[in-house]
């Protein structure tokens, strides 16, 4: 943690009560917050909304989209001022050019900005360390009204800061905050005049440009001419900046001032981390067997381990390399330098590579690897890294097992790779006779219904939607949707996903199959009858003998920006941008645990089409108490009266990639199946054959 005499206590305040009784004192306080991606702008104002009154609010941005979606979130519900900043200097410039004239006007200043991933495999932390800054920043009326009482009372406080995050991958609270920063943030404080000790083996506090301060603290910050050609332009390097350097500084400038620098938590936030310390510390130094675990990645010293253990060989990681091209042949002398690595073989997507040897080592296929024994994968390519780390999760390989090409130089990040918790072996399950419901659904009358009414292949009919009794009855149909709970009144906007709530809460069969009445899953192998081509009953029953889930063959949308670009460029762009911003609230609300998994399914490339999958009820009910617990409320959400007819279904198109973030949060052995799309006329000749 950091050492510091000028930070040597956290203020906790209560969130949701007031510290003192009585008026705020009379001083003037200004929030400044600087907001830039669109796609998380909800989750913010939810903050914005409930700032007191007598605190002035001043939001800086870079594009008119973005200061009309605030205004639509916000609705009125609180006054807030404007201001407009070059697309430059990001949240720096936002403080220290756009805000500068009217920061000097005010007695105690807050300072908060959006934060956004720029790599998936730090999606979780960043939003958890954004949650973090916001929540102690700004957490509740109370709250920023009690950090007012508090400045007023406590003269000797120039500077509060949030607690420095610690997470899985992003863990700055035990780590060297410096990075690449001690000599600019040295010269920055020189450019200012600011007279500080700067001890180069002292991590600086301040690391995320959020605080609350005295005006007077940082005053010198603020006097200086700050101009946006000070700050590099787009795309700004990821370390060793101004703008790193400034966030550094912030603590030294406070003390120079005369005013100390403290941590402000609220008691919330106190418990859950005191509990999340104690867990890491039992991880850092429980010793089972005289083997350490680590469970904190990559953030391993492996220099403070006993040198016994550092020095054998027992320890090695056993690691497939994906991808045995360019990449790795320039980077394979390197790995094998790292003494904590064993490659035990490579994985590769060409088929012509399969089975082929490498340096004296096997290629194999990625479904090969449920077959075998290893710690970890490392990508070879850069370039593909998303789409094969979400082939491997869907895979069943966890996240954390995943390694980047760089991070295999890291000895550390190799030795606390966590030991794989396969779940993909193959099972040997006792077969036995189970009741499948293997439906076809259907929302209109076609004219090869009467294939799927008492026929021998196990299909069942499935009519949704507000004319399923009709239909069930003109067919005879065994389900008809208007019966007992369902939400039939929602098939326009989520479509087939009336058919599976209705299944969830009706259906007593031990195996749930779903098909469409144009799609289905083909067998492996031909036969010169259609009907024979589809897979049947019986083969479901013996694919999940050995399998979790069925499922369709993935869509790769790799001309693309990721999946939500697709699905942008299929629908009205007005309705995308609502359904996508409903969606994130309602995740955000509901499963926030998931909002993670739907971003990355989202600007990734892959996913299973279409809502056709086949499980045992015990899964399908866990995912259908998931995906309706959000689903029906987003639905209710969306106003879609303006619409074409397809673009009112946008709610329906997210739910279909919503099995895909469901199997990605989840160790499940999956089915790939390939889908046949079959038209009216085909089944019907078909028909008129057997006839």
């Amino acid at each position: 943690m950091v050492k510091s005499e000028k930070c040597n206590e956290y203020c906790v305040l209560p969130v949701d009560t007031f510290i003192e009784q009585g008026d705020v004192p009379k001083s003037k306080v200004v929030i400044i917050i600087h907001l830039f991606y669109i796609d998380t702008l909800s989750y913010y104002c939810n903050y914005i909304e409930h700032i007191p009154s007598f605190v002035d609010v001043y939001i800086t941005y870079s594009n008119d989209f973005v200061k009309e979606r605030i205004l639509y979130f916000l609705g009125g519900k609180r006054k807030v001022d404007f201001i407009k900043k070059d697309n430059r200097g990001r949240d720096i410039s936002a403080l220290l050019v756009a805000s500068r004239e009217i920061l000097l006007r005010y007695d105690y200043v807050a300072f908060l900005h959006d934060k956004k991933s720029i790599d998936r495999i730090y999606d979780r932390d960043v939003f958890n360390w954004s949650d973090l800054m916001w929540k102690n920043t700004i957490g509740s009326e109370e709250y920023i009204s009690n950090i007012i009482y508090m400045l007023a009372k406590r003269k000797d406080i120039g500077l509060l800061v949030p607690p420095i995050f610690v997470g899985n991958v992003l863990s700055y609270g035990i780590s060297d905050l410096w990075g690449e920063n001690f000599t600019n943030t040295v010269e920055l404080c020189h450019r200012i005049n600011v007279k500080a000790n700067i001890d180069v083996e002292i991590s600086p506090i301040s690391i995320g440009t959020v605080f609350w301060a005295r005006c007077d603290a940082i005053k010198k910050l603020l006097m200086y001419k700050w101009r946006y050609e000070d700050f590099p332009i787009e795309p700004m390097s990821r370390d060793g900046t101004i703008n790193h350097a400034v966030e550094r500084c912030l603590a030294y400038v406070a003390e120079d001032s005369g005013y100390k620098t403290s941590f402000v938590i609220n008691s919330q936030y106190a418990g859950y981390r005191l509990n999340y310390f104690e867990k890491l510390l039992k991880d850092y130094f429980y010793l089972d067997n005289c083997e350490p675990i680590y469970k904190v990645r990559n953030r391993v010293r492996i220099k403070k381990l006993p040198r016994e253990i550092r020095n054998t060989n027992n320890y090695r990681k056993n690691v497939y390399i994906f991808g045995a091209g360019r990449s790795l042949e320039n980077n394979y002398s390197k790995i094998c330098e790292n003494s904590y690595v064993n490659i035990v073989g490579f994985v590769e997507n060409d088929v012509d590579k399969w089975h082929q040897v490498l340096h004296g080592i096997n290629v194999i296929s990625p479904q090969e690897l449920i077959h075998k024994d290893f710690d970890g994968v490392v990508v070879s390519s850069n370039k593909y890294y998303k789409e094969i780390e979400t082939q491997l999760v869907l895979l069943g390989v966890p996240r954390w097992n995943i390694l980047r090409l760089y991070q295999v130089f890291n000895k550390a990040v190799c030795y606390a790779l966590p030991k794989l918790k396969w779940c993909n072996y193959p099972r040997k399950v006792e077969h036995r006779s189970n009741t499948i419901g293997l439906y076809v659904i259907a929302h209109k009358e076609f004219c090869n219904a009467k294939l799927f009414i008492n026929n021998p292949y196990g299909y069942k009919l499935f009519f949704t939607g507000e004319n399923s009794a009709y239909l069930g009855i003109r067919y005879h149909c065994e389900y008809e949707m208007l019966e007992n709970d369902n939400i039939a009144d929602f098939n326009l906007l989520i479509n087939e996903c009336t058919a599976i709530y209705w299944m969830w809460k009706h259906s007593k069969v031990d195996i749930i199959a779903i098909n469409h009445y144009r799609r289905f899953w083909k067998k492996e192998g031909n036969s010169d009858n259609i009907i024979n081509n589809i897979v049947h009953a019986d083969d479901i029953q013996k694919y999940l003998s050995e399998y979790d889930l069925i499922v369709n063959e993935p869509f790769v949308r790799e001309e693309y920006n990721g999946i939500c670009d697709q699905l942008y460029e299929t629908i009205d762009d007005v309705a995308f941008e609502e359904g996508w911003n409903i969606m994130l609230d309602v995740i955000r609300e509901k499963q926030p645990d998931y909002l993670v998994y739907f971003r990355q399914v989202m600007e990734g490339c892959i996913f299973y089409p279409c809502n056709m999958f086949a499980t045992r009820k015990e899964i399908f009910d866990e995912y259908c108490e998931w995906l309706f617990s959000f689903i029906v409320d987003a639905a209710k959400r969306i106003d879609v009266s303006n619409y074409d007819d397809y673009s009112k279904r946008v709610i329906g198109f997210f739910a279909e990639r919503m099995l895909t973030v469901w199997l990605m949060a989840h160790n499940y052995k999956i089915k790939t199946l390939p889908m046949v799309l079959l038209d009216d006329s085909e089944l019907v000749e078909e028909q008129k054959c057997d006839e």
